[in-house]
């Protein structure tokens, strides 16, 4: 089994969460995508992008 392409969703989600609530999220691993990170997936924009 290759561990490529796994994301560990709980620090994810704990990341997100602290994310949104404005705190920086200054730590780089392959397991914690900075693409989730910023919602890329969403289209581009962060949710609070959306309220400024």
């Amino acid at each position: 089994m290759s561990s490529e392409g796994l994301v560990s969703l709980g620090p994810l989600a704990i990341a997100c969460l602290a994310r949104d609530a404005g705190f920086p999220i200054e730590v780089e691993s392959e397991y914690l995508p900075k693409a989730l990170l910023d919602f890329a997936w969403t289209g581009g924009s962060t949710p609070d992008a959306k309220a400024r």
